[in-house]
């Protein structure tokens, strides 16, 4: 996190000072502006949780549309990149299985080899080894392996961390 310290030439004074501002949970929700108070903090969007950074980033139905972008967008980055790589990409396929419907965010085959690629973004408090082991569970069968090639399948995960800032335990 040097660069959290020193700046970094891809981020304009205003985004650099909200990125700041994000990392030390000094971005403005009940939680924070109305600590050291008795009243509500529960979420303004209804969620009968109280609003905190890490609830609002995470979970909140109001942020749900910009939690969704964040994933597309790592989606679709993995897979233009790939597809430069010469890779044959299909993005968000859908498979009927025995499990039931299975909707990896990405298959990629080149040169007899073959994976699927899941992205996944999880808060700080998530362990990233858990993450991984749930999601090659997930697709992790043979029925769904058998439907994208003919030869063995890797599942693989894109695991992103976000700063997930809610109040410590003290």
């Amino acid at each position: 996190m040097r660069w959290s310290i020193e700046g970094t030439s891809l981020l304009s004074g205003k985004e650099f000072v909200n990125v700041m501002k994000l990392r030390f949970n000094a971005l403005p929700c009940l939680s924070r502006t109305k600590r050291c108070r008795d009243v509500v903090k529960q979420c303004r969007a209804g969620c009968l949780e109280d609003e905190v950074l890490g609830h609002v980033l995470q979970r909140c139905k109001r942020t749900n549309h910009a939690r969704l972008r964040r994933h597309d967008v790592m989606v679709h980055y993995l897979a233009r990149s790939l597809k430069e790589k010469d890779w044959n990409v299909r993005e968000v396929p859908v498979f009927f299985t025995s499990f039931g419907r299975q909707i990896p965010d990405l298959v990629l085959k080149r040169e007899g080899q073959a994976v699927i690629l899941d992205v996944q973004v999880v808060g700080q408090r998530v362990d990233l080894e858990d993450a991984h082991a749930a999601k090659r569970a997930k697709y992790n069968n043979q029925d769904l392996h058998a439907q994208i090639a003919d030869h063995p399948v890797i599942v693989m995960t894109a695991l992103s961390r976000i700063v997930d800032a809610g109040p410590k335990a003290v």
